[in-house]
């Protein structure tokens, strides 16, 4: 992983087999980040998403071994626990530009991917919603 810090953005260059989440939450916890916008593009493989039912509060998670276009990465960082909680949902396309997308829990870089995220000074904690069964933005805690 290759990066460049400006100003309120940072620039990730993930190489090949970086895994996403864990390479940028990783850096976060390095560089003591704790809420922002996460854009990127790129290649993946390996790729496990997620799609949440209500219903059941519980994800319903399949897993993608091929090669695809990351055609949209987009998410948020707030703090969970007091660390740095990247969450990310994704649309990737493969050979036959069929598109799939959904709630990203892991992807590896299968030739490069180019995030972006914009950094805010103002940290959002998450606290767990017991009617939805997701830990969600609290704006009332400290």
């Amino acid at each position: 992983m290759k990066y460049k810090i400006n100003n309120n953005k940072v620039f990730i260059s993930l190489q090949t087999g970086d895994e996403i989440i864990e390479s940028i939450t990783s850096f976060l916890k390095e560089k003591n980040i704790y809420s922002g916008m996460i854009n990127g593009i790129g290649a993946i493989n390996q790729v496990e998403l997620g799609f949440y039912n209500l219903e059941s509060k519980k994800y319903k998670k399949e897993f993608f071994k091929d090669d695809y276009e990351l055609t949209s990465l987009m998410g948020n960082i707030a703090l969970k626990d007091e660390q740095p909680f990247v969450h990310i949902h994704i649309n990737m396309s493969d050979d036959n530009f069929g598109v799939l997308g959904g709630h990203l829990f892991s992807a590896v870089t299968a030739a490069s991917a180019e995030v972006i995220i914009l950094l805010d000074d103002q940290s959002i904690k998450r606290q767990l919603d017991q009617n939805v069964g997701l830990y969600l933005w609290n704006f009332n805690c400290g």
